[in-house]
């Protein structure tokens, strides 16, 4: 279904500019990929009223519900951003490549957490209980809590680092050892310092989107549009 024409026509009643149009499909656009249902966006959109034009700014808290995710936060760790396609080879052999965006997805939870962690094992945990590990990934979260930076980032980083090491894991529990915390702590610290020094330590927003050919459409960019205001 195309929820920005449902939008305009059943809630609005007319058709937008297009530069607002493409602002509020770009909006949906970062809904759907977070993981939302298109019942969970009309929902969401219905509840806005009657918008020509829908920034993320718009959205309700309820988008984050349930989410370890927070509004407006910027996580380091590349399993919660959403960022743009992989640069592709046209047919006649001219190289395209995307402008750059990276947002956090509005829903990441804990089922999210405990299906990363089993697939950074790659069957290497002999038991799944889905339940019991999303408990004690929750404690992990509430535990491994530093100044500045984000715990969820941690435990994401703690994931990432046993399964680098080859380390003997069986259930989360397992990730909690003084050497694999602290080498985590330390890469997201040196992750948040790079992208620091570069400007990129927060939300970018998308500015275009693009069909199933690979190419731009709704770009607006070039009218400075910002996005997230």
């Amino acid at each position: 279904m195309d929820l920005a024409n449902f939008y305009y026509r059943e809630v609005v009643g007319f058709s937008p500019d297009k530069t607002e149009e493409g602002i509020t499909r770009h909006t949906i656009a970062f809904l759907e990929e977070s993981g939302l249902t298109d019942t969970e966006i009309l929902s969401v959109l219905v509840d806005l009223g009657s918008k020509e034009c829908i920034r993320p700014s718009d959205l309700p808290d309820s988008v984050w519900k349930g989410s370890l995710t927070e509004r407006d936060i910027y996580y380091c760790h590349h399993a919660l951003h959403l960022v743009p396609p992989d640069p592709m080879v046209r047919n006649d052999g001219s190289f395209l490549e995307y402008p750059f965006y990276r947002e956090i997805k509005a829903r990441f939870t804990e089922k999210d957490l405990a299906d990363y962690f089993y697939s950074a094992f790659c069957g290497r945990v002999e038991a799944h209980d889905p339940k019991k590990h999303a408990i004690q990934l929750a404690h992990s979260l509430k535990k491994y809590r530093f100044d500045g930076i984000e715990s969820l980032d941690v435990v994401l980083f703690m994931i990432d680092e046993a399964a680098y090491q080859d380390i003997q894991v069986f259930e989360p529990f397992d990730l909690g050892s003084s050497e694999i915390v602290t080498i985590a702590v330390e890469r997201v610290r040196k992750t948040l310092a790079e992208r620091r020094s570069k400007g990129m330590d927060h939300i970018i927003w998308r500015t275009y989107l693009i069909d199933e050919d690979g190419n731009i459409v709704w770009n607006t960019e070039e009218k400075g549009i910002e996005h997230g205001r």
